[in-house]
């Protein structure tokens, strides 16, 4: 199971925020690669051209103590892979968070 730790995620704080992270991902859908499913995979929490978020608690990654946001890729034959994990935050969004290339 390979997968991106991001350990330090800053995510956007409002308009005038300015330094802040994103995560770019390869548009598959955009470029050819088929149809990405209509709907979230069973419990994810956000869903976008096939990338999917779960907002839970990833063990041996980051604190206890927060929820941590995994990411996944669901191809256009319905196969799901955990591609990334952001430890200890939900501040996650993939509308506003990810670039789309």
């Amino acid at each position: 199971d390979g997968y991106a730790k991001i350990m330090d995620w800053d995510p956007q704080h409002g308009a005038h925020d300015h330094e802040y992270d994103t995560i770019e991902v390869f548009d598959a859908y955009y470029h050819g690669a088929g149809h990405a499913p209509s709907h979230a995979p069973h419990g994810h929490d956000d869903y976008y051209k096939g990338y999917s978020l779960k907002f839970t608690h990833s063990q041996g990654i980051g604190s206890s103590h927060q929820k941590d946001t995994e990411i996944y890729f669901t191809n256009e034959h319905g196969k799901t892979d955990r591609i990334g994990i952001i430890a200890d935050s939900t501040h996650v969004s993939l509308r506003q968070d990810f670039r789309f290339v």
